[in-house]
C-alpha cells in the first residue's frame, strides 16, 4: 500500500515535469537540496519544550551559575547537595502546590489515553521539577564541564575511579577504559557531533547496573539470613518482580542500596513517559543526531560517576564479608555476572539469553554476498559516493538521517576491510558504536512504513456525517471542504503516530511488529505486514523478534551485550536489509532510472533486493527451525533404514529368540500401528498406491509430503502456537538423537559380537527384536511433526503434548540402554494399563495407573 501510494505520486511528478518541459535531472538535484533541508523533529511541542535545553531556558530561582558546582555531591548529602529530593521539594515549593505530593512523586501511572486528574497533576508536578530545577542544574554542569574538564587527562584525574566503580559489577576495568577512551576521545573532538551516539552507547549499561546491584543486594542477604532461596532462582525472582527498566525505578531495594536521590533524578531523567524519558526517544530513534544536545551526554556521564561514588559503600560491604565461604561464593557469581569478552557469547548466571553457536551459524551469508559486496567495498570514496547517492533518493530515509545514515555506511565500509580483507577482530567497540546509531535510525524509518501503511484505511473509515452543512449548496466547494477535512485528519493522525507525546503510547519496533490491533491508534489490523512481502518480513523478524534468533538490538539496549559478543554476520544482515529497503522505496528502481549514474548505482546494490525478494530463508523462525530439525532426523532415519538392509544386519535378524510372552502384547501393538499407517493412507496416499500393504512410513515418504518452504508467515502464529511449535523441535531433536544412538549403538555392538557372552548377546537380540516397533513408533511421531509444519491454521497441542511426554522420556531411557523399560514406555504410550494387564504382560519397570495415564496417547484420530 505504502509502495503503491509512493509510486503513484513519483508517476503524477515525472509526468508534470515531463509536461512542463524541465530539466528532469537539474529539478531531481533541486529536490534533493530542499528535502535536505527539512527538519523533522518527532517531538511534539509540549515534549521539545520540556527536552529541550539552552541557556534561554534557564529558569531565574536564585540558583546562579556555580564556579564550583563540579565539586558539590550530587546525592545523599545534608548541605550542598546537588541533587537532593528533599531540597528540590523545598526549592520549587511542591507541598504546598500538590496535595498528594508523596503518591505522585512515587507512582508509576501508566501511559495510556484515558486522561485522569491524578495524570495531570503528576505532568504538571514534574514539568515543573524539570524546567525549574533539572534542566537548570544540566546546564550548569555542562557549562562548567567544558570550561574546567579541557582534556581526556583533566577528566580521568577526576573521575576515573569513579567511573570504574560504577562498572564494578558489569564490565572487566580493562573494557570500562577502552569504553572511557573511546567515549572520551569523541566528546573532545571538536570536529565530531557524535553525542547522539556515545549517549546511546553508555545508556545502556545504567539497566544493567542496576539489576546486578540488586542481584547482590539479594545474594548478600540470602548468605546472612539464610533464606530459604537459591542462588540460581534469584535472577528470576528480580526479573519477575521488576521485568522493565521503568519498574526498576520503582525498586525499594534499589532505594536502600544507593538512596532516595539518585532513584528520584533517574525517574525523572529516563523514567516513564511524562518525564524526560532520555533512554527511550533516543534507543528508539524518536529524536535525531541534530537535536541531540552535548548537555545530555556530559550529565549521563557524570551521573554514572556520582552512582559510582555512592555504590562504593557497597561494594565495601561485599568485600568486608568475616565468613570466607560467603565471600569466595560472591566472588565468584561477580565474575559470571560481568560482561567478559573471553566468556561466550551472553554467558550470564541466570539469565538464559537462547544465543548458541546454531544460531550464529544460521545468520551466515552465502558467499555470493561477501563476493559482491568486497567489489562494492575495494574503492571506498567511490561506495560512499554510491550509498549517498542511494540514500538521498529512497523515501526510506529522511535528511535529519541522510548524515547518520552515510556515518553507518562509512563505519561499515572500515569494519568490513578490517575484519574480512586484514583479518583484524579487534573491531568489536567499531561494531557497537555502528549499532548504537544504525538501530534508532533503522527503526525511525520502518516507523515510517508503520504508519503509513495503517494510515489509508483509517482517513478511508473516517465519518463525513459531521462534514455536512446545510448551508453550503455548492456541492463542489462542500467536496472541497471534506476532502481538506480529510487531509488535516490524516496530517494530524500520521503526525501524532511518529511523534513522542507525554500521554499516548509510543510506536516502537514491539507495537510494529504485533499483529494484534492497536485501540491507541485506532488499528484494528497491522497492514504493515502486507506492505512488506513475507521475505522482508521473515527478514526482519530473523533480526529483532524471534527468541531463538540472535536479537542484538534487544540485549544491546539492556545492557546484556559485551561489544566483543557482536557477530560481524548479523551486521552484514541488517546492512543487507536496510540497502535492500532504501532500494524498495528508491524511485528510480520503482520508475525508468533518471540517468546512468543513477542506473549504474541501483545496479551495483541490486543484489541485496534480489536477495530479499528471491533468495531469501527464515533463519529463526520456529517453523523454520522445525523444519531443520525435521530435515536432519530424516536423513539419520535413512541411514538407519539403509544399515538394516545390510547382510550383515540380516544374518544378526535372523537370530532374534521367541519370547512368548510378549506375542499378545507384540499383536496388539501391530495392530495400533497398522491403524494409524491406514488412517495416514488415507489421508495422504490413496491416490498414489492401490495396496496399502505396499504403504511404509519411512524416511523417503516422509520427505515427500514435507513443505521444503523458505519463508512463512508471521501473522498467524500466536503464543499458544508458538510454545507449541518450540515443543515440536524438542521432540524431533530427542527423536533425531534416539535415531542416531540406535545407528551407533548396532553399529558397535555388531564389531563386539564374537566376544559377546550369552547373557549379552540375548540382550542385543532381544533390542533387535524390539527395534522394529520402536521404529515405527518413532516414524510415527515424526510424522505428526511433519503434519504440525504442514498445518496452516490449527494445531493440535494436546495432541504435541502427549507426544513430548512419551518421547521425553523414551530418550531418557534409551540412551541408558535400557531396552526393557523403553518397551513398557511404548506399551504406556499405545495401550492403556488395564489393557495392558488383560494381556497379562508382566511390567518389571513401570508400574501404577498415574504415569500410563499420563504416557497413554488418548487421539481417537490425528485429522480431526
Amino acid at each position: 500500500m505504502f509502495h503503491n501510494e509512493i509510486s503513484s505520486l513519483i508517476e503524477e511528478w515525472l509526468d508534470f515535469l515531463l509536461t512542463n518541459n524541465k530539466n528532469i535531472n537539474n529539478y531531481i538535484n533541486e529536490w534533493i537540496e530542499k528535502r535536505q533541508q527539512l527538519i523533522h523533529t518527532e517531538l511534539n511541542n509540549d515534549y521539545f519544550n520540556l527536552y529541550t535545553i539552552s541557556s534561554s531556558s534557564l529558569v531565574n530561582d536564585n540558583n546562579t551559575v556555580s564556579n564550583d558546582i563540579l565539586e558539590l555531591p550530587w546525592f545523599n548529602c545534608k548541605e550542598n547537595c546537588l541533587f537532593s529530593k528533599e531540597k528540590i521539594i523545598e526549592i520549587l515549593n511542591l507541598k504546598k502546590d500538590f496535595t498528594n505530593l508523596d503518591f505522585l512523586i512515587n507512582t508509576l501511572i501508566d501511559n495510556n489515553e484515558i486522561v485522569t486528574e491524578e495524570k495531570n497533576l503528576q505532568n504538571l508536578l514534574f514539568e515543573k521539577i524539570i524546567n525549574n530545577f533539572i534542566k537548570n542544574k544540566i546546564y550548569e554542569i555542562s557549562l562548567n564541564f567544558n570550561k574546567k574538564i579541557k582534556s581526556i587527562e583533566n577528566f580521568k584525574n577526576k573521575y576515573l575511579n569513579d567511573f570504574l566503580n560504577f562498572f564494578y559489577f558489569t564490565l572487566q576495568k580493562e573494557d570500562v577504559e577502552i569504553l572511557l577512551n573511546d567515549i572520551l576521545n569523541n566528546l573532545f573532538n571538536i570536529k565530531e557531533n557524535n553525542y547522539f551516539i556515545l549517549f546511546s552507547m553508555l545508556i545502556p549499561f545504567l539497566e544493567i547496573t542496576l539489576r546486578n546491584l540488586l542481584y547482590y543486594y539479594f545474594c548478600l542477604n540470602y548468605l546472612k539470613d539464610k533464606q530459604n532461596n537459591s542462588l540460581q532462582n534469584i535472577l528470576q525472582h528480580i526479573n519477575l518482580k521488576y521485568p522493565r527498566f521503568s519498574d526498576l525505578l520503582q525498586s525499594n531495594e534499589l532505594i536502600t542500596i544507593l538512596g532516595e536521590d539518585i532513584l528520584f533524578l533517574l525517574k525523572l531523567c529516563f523514567g516513564s513517559q511524562n518525564t524526560l524519558n532520555l533512554r527511550n526517544i533516543t534507543l528508539h530513534g524518536f529524536i535525531s543526531t541534530k537535536e541531540f544536545t552535548k548537555e545530555y551526554l556530559i550529565f549521563l556521564i557524570l551521573l554514572f560517576c556520582n552512582i559510582g561514588k555512592e555504590m562504593i559503600k557497597f561494594i565495601n560491604n561485599l568485600q568486608n564479608l568475616n565468613n570466607n565461604y560467603e565471600n569466595n561464593n560472591l566472588q565468584n557469581l561477580l565474575k559470571c555476572r560481568k560482561l567478559n569478552k573471553d566468556l561466550p557469547f551472553g554467558y550470564f548466571v541466570g539469565d538464559k539469553l537462547n544465543v548458541t553457536n546454531e544460531s550464529l551459524q544460521r545468520i551466515k551469508l552465502n558467499e555470493n554476498f561477501y563476493l559482491n559486496f568486497n567489489n562494492l567495498l575495494l574503492n571506498t570514496n567511490l561506495f560512499l559516493e554510491n550509498c549517498n547517492h542511494l540514500i538521498k533518493r529512497s523515501l526510506f530515509t529522511i535528511p535529519n538521517h541522510f548524515n547518520d545514515w552515510i556515518y553507518c555506511f562509512k563505519l561499515y565500509n572500515e569494519i568490513f576491510i578490517e575484519y574480512y580483507k586484514n583479518k583484524d577482530n579487534n573491531i568489536g567497540l567499531k561494531k557497537y558504536k555502528l549499532l548504537s546509531l544504525l538501530f534508532p535510525i533503522f527503526e525511525h524509518s520502518i516507523r515510517r512504513i508503520y504508519v503509513t501503511s495503517n494510515l489509508i484505511p483509517i482517513v478511508n473509515n473516517l465519518n463525513d456525517n459531521s462534514l455536512q452543512n446545510n448551508d453550503i449548496d455548492d456541492s463542489t466547494l462542500q467536496n472541497s471542504l471534506q476532502q481538506n477535512k480529510k487531509l488535516i485528519t490524516i496530517k494530524k493522525h500520521f503526525t501524532r503516530m511518529l511523534k513522542v507525546e507525554r500521554n499516548r503510547s509510543l510506536i516502537i519496533f514491539d507495537t510494529i511488529l504485533s499483529n494484534r490491533s492497536n485501540v491507541f491508534y485506532k488499528v484494528n489490523e497491522n497492514l504493515f505486514f502486507k506492505e512488506l512481502n513475507e521475505n522482508y518480513i521473515n527478514f526482519i523478524f530473523d533480526l529483532f523478534y524471534w527468541p531463538f534468533g540472535v536479537r542484538i538490538r534487544t540485549l544491546m539496549a539492556h545492557g546484556f551485550i559485551h561489544w566483543e559478543w557482536i557477530p560481524i554476520e548479523y551486521i552484514d544482515r541488517i546492512m543487507l536489509l536496510s540497502i535492500a529497503l532504501m532500494l524498495k522505496y528508491n524511485y528510480c528502481c520503482n520508475n525508468s532510472c533518471i540517468n546512468d549514474t543513477c542506473c549504474n548505482v541501483c545496479k551495483g546494490f541490486m543484489f541485496c533486493k534480489e536477495f530479499v525478494d528471491v533468495e531469501y530463508k527464515s533463519c529463526f523462525h520456529p517453523k523454520s527451525i522445525l523444519l531443520d530439525e525435521i530435515y536432519n532426523s530424516l536423513q539419520n532415519l535413512k541411514l538407519l533404514e539403509e544399515m538394516q538392509l545390510t547382510k550383515e544386519y540380516q544374518v544378526l535378524y535372523s537370530k532374534i529368540l521367541n519370547s512368548s510372552e510378549k506375542d499378545k502384547i507384540n499383536v496388539k501393538l501391530k495392530e495400533w500401528l497398522q491403524y494409524r499407517k491406514n488412517e495416514i493412507y488415507n489421508e495422504y496416499c490413496n491416490d498414489e498406491l492401490d495396496d496399502k500393504v505396499d504403504f511404509e512410513m519411512n524416511s523417503d515418504w516422509m520427505k515427500s509430503i514435507v513443505k521444503f518452504r523458505k519463508v512463512f508467515s508471521v501473522e498467524d502464529i500466536s503464543d499458544k502456537e508458538f510454545r507449541t511449535l518450540l515443543l515440536c523441535k524438542r521432540i524431533v531433536k530427542e527423536i533425531n538423537s534416539i535415531y542416531l544412538h540406535i545407528y551407533e549403538t548396532i553399529n558397535t555392538k555388531c564389531k563386539k559380537l564374537n566376544n559377546m557372552t550369552k547373557n549379552q548377546l540375548n540382550n542385543f537380540l532381544q533390542f533387535i527384536e524390539f527395534l522394529p516397533i520402536l521404529e515405527q513408533v518413532l516414524n510415527y511421531n515424526l510424522f505428526l511433526m511433519i503434519k504440525t509444519i504442514n498445518q496452516q491454521k490449527f494445531i493440535n497441542e494436546n495432541l504435541i503434548s502427549s507426544c513430548d511426554r512419551f518421547i521425553s522420556q523414551l530418550q531418557s531411557t534409551l540412551l541408558k540402554n535400557i531396552w526393557q523399560k523403553g518397551f513398557e514406555l511404548i506399551c504406556g504410550f499405545i495401550l492403556t494399563y488395564d489393557e495392558i494387564l488383560e494381556l497379562n504382560y508382566n511390567l518389571q519397570f513401570i508400574k501404577g495407573k498415574h504415569l500410563f495415564k499420563l504416557l497413554y496417547h488418548d487421539v481417537k484420530s490425528i485429522f480431526i
